[in-house]
Parts: C-alpha cells; sequence; structure tokens
C-alpha cells in the first residue's frame, strides 16, 4: 500500500520544483518569503506546513494557491478567488510594509491615493477596472480625492482599459 501524501506536502513540493526551475535554492526561497531556511526543511521532514506560509513561498516564485470550483457545466469552470496575500501586499510596492495580510481594497486606496500606476495596473490586471473604480469612488465620496488627483486617476485608469482591450483585440486577432 502507498503512503498517502498530505495536500500541504504536495502544495510544497509544487512550489520546490518551481524554485527548483527558477533557480533558487531553498535557502533563497525562504528568505524572499519573509521565513528562516529551517522552516522548509522541517516541512519537507514533518507532514507539511500551515497553508498561508506555502501561499507565502508559491508567492516568492510567482505562483498562487488557488481553489477552483468542480466543473460548472459539460467542463466549464469558473476561476475561484485566490487563497493567500493579496497582489498589492508584496514588498515591491511597498504598501503593506506593516500588515501583510491586508486586504486588497485598502491597499488599492493607498495606492490610489499616492497616484501608483504600477500598483493600479496590477490591481486591475488581477480584480478587474470595475473594482478599481469601485476603490476610487469610495475614496470621492469619502472626500480624501481631490480634484486634481480624480482627473489624474481617471487618466490612469482609462490608459489601462485602452491597454487591456488593445491586447485583447491582438489576442483575438492572432488566434
Amino acid at each position: 500500500m502507498t503512503p498517502t501524501v498530505s495536500l500541504s506536502v504536495q502544495l510544497l513540493q509544487q512550489v520546490l520544483k518551481a524554485a527548483q526551475e527558477h533557480g533558487v535554492d531553498q535557502a533563497r526561497l525562504a528568505e524572499e518569503a519573509g521565513l528562516k531556511p529551517e522552516t522548509i526543511s522541517r516541512a519537507k521532514k514533518r507532514v507539511g506546513m500551515e497553508l498561508n506560509t506555502i501561499a507565502r513561498l508559491a508567492s516568492a516564485v510567482g505562483l498562487q494557491v488557488v481553489l477552483h470550483p468542480a466543473a460548472v457545466n459539460a467542463g466549464q469552470t469558473r476561476q475561484a478567488p485566490t487563497v493567500g496575500t493579496a497582489p498589492l501586499s508584496k514588498a515591491r510596492f511597498g504598501l503593506a510594509w506593516s500588515n501583510p495580510g491586508a486586504q486588497e481594497g485598502p491597499l488599492l486606496r493607498k495606492a490610489l491615493l499616492q497616484g501608483r500606476f504600477d500598483a493600479i495596473l496590477e490591481a486591475a490586471a488581477h480584480d478587474g477596472v470595475p473594482f478599481v473604480r469601485r476603490q476610487m469612488q469610495q475614496l470621492r465620496e469619502s472626500g480624501e480625492l481631490g480634484e486634481d488627483l480624480s482627473v489624474k486617476l481617471e487618466r490612469i485608469v482609462r490608459s489601462i482599459e485602452r491597454g487591456f482591450a488593445d491586447a485583447d483585440g491582438n489576442v483575438h486577432a492572432t488566434a
């Protein structure tokens, strides 16, 4: 009889394989995820690790831990929400340094108030332009968004929408 490997061990193995394919050793992977190197060694020797720790490791190599629903209709599936950290909580955005578990909405509102194109683009790609627009509206309604910044953000979001539309048109044109 073959021993059953826990789900967390399977996920960890996939993350480690991806890290290896990117030329990242375990020590560097742990460092990138803000963990001690022995954390990975211990997890490999026991029955696994916490899901949020696996999500941090996965994020460090550009992966996400995602749940997908079972088939809806004859092979169709819907994408499920991501389990783990919000994309804007990544260190490169500098928006969640004191709260790495922050939700996407507050992080995006912070990025909007700073006029951060990179973070706004990331949020639009991950959560959709309507989500970005809802966060902008919340800032307007709270009085935090001045007229000049509102105009600048509207230009940024329209530019992102045009970019998405152009990319979508190119994908369909070449398909």
